[in-house]
């Protein structure tokens, strides 16, 4: 009768599902990278009590017992590794493991220590700028950019006048298929397009002056010929009087 009685209590301890956490960490990791997870305050077990990390509230990824043995999921065995603080190692994530990582303390009164929403994110590639069209009129230049990336892309138009640069209209941001932002940036009359998620960013810069050769531009290059060529005139003169006084 005993024997069933235990067989019985363990066997609830085992199907628990832990009770919601008050509070749960978003946990953003790059993929195929590690994730520590640390509990909130310090674990003493006592006869009949036990700790467990749990992965979405079903798959028990790792138990402690009172007798401080401890069982460790078959499909968790070379990947996860609790310490002596009970914080949880866990290695080379990969999308499957997206989810909530909960801690529990199971005694007369059960409690939940910790819990982690991770998602697991792969680099972002490489974005696309390009100039799709521009209008040149005298001091003024209009220049219309797209931005890309993967499946997705942004437009806007570009001012650039007499050095001062300023967003007309369009799109300056948007949250791509993946959970991915686009971005386009003006900062010192250069553009940019920025390709981030939490773990990484990429970007490609251009300077509009490289495309808007504006007059005023054109009239300062004028006025630093003009004075040049003068010089040049009056140093023949100058020289022909010389020879000729000779």
């Amino acid at each position: 009768m005993f024997s069933i009685m235990l067989l019985f209590c363990t066997s609830l301890l085992s199907s628990y599902k832990a009770k919601e956490c008050s509070t749960t960490t978003p946990l953003f990791v790059m993929l195929g990278t590690d994730a520590h997870l640390e509990v909130t305050e310090p674990v003493h077990l006592v006869q009949h009590s036990q700790f467990r990390w749990t992965f979405n509230n079903s798959v028990n990824i790792v138990r402690v017992f009172s007798d401080n043995t401890n069982r460790t999921h078959d499909n968790y065995k070379n990947r996860a590794t609790i310490s002596g603080d009970y914080s949880l190692l866990l290695k080379n994530l990969q999308q499957v493991d997206k989810g909530y990582y909960t801690a529990v303390f199971l005694s007369d009164v059960d409690k939940c220590l910790a819990e982690y929403s991770i998602t697991v994110e792969d680099l972002v590639s490489a974005p696309e700028l390009t100039v799709e069209s521009v209008s040149n009129n005298s001091d003024l230049c209009v220049l219309t950019v797209n931005c890309s990336a993967q499946d997705s892309h942004i437009q806007s138009t570009l001012r650039y006048d007499a050095n001062n640069c300023s967003l007309l209209e369009g799109e300056t941001s948007k949250v791509t298929a993946d959970g991915a932002s686009l971005q386009i940036k003006l900062v010192n009359c250069s553009v940019s397009c920025n390709h981030r998620n939490h773990v990484s960013e990429l970007k490609a810069v251009k300077k509009i002056q490289h495309f808007c050769p504006t007059k005023s531009a054109s009239n300062k290059t004028t006025q630093v010929v003009i004075p040049v060529t003068v010089i040049g005139i009056c140093l023949v003169l100058s020289i022909g009087l010389f020879l000729k006084q000779q």
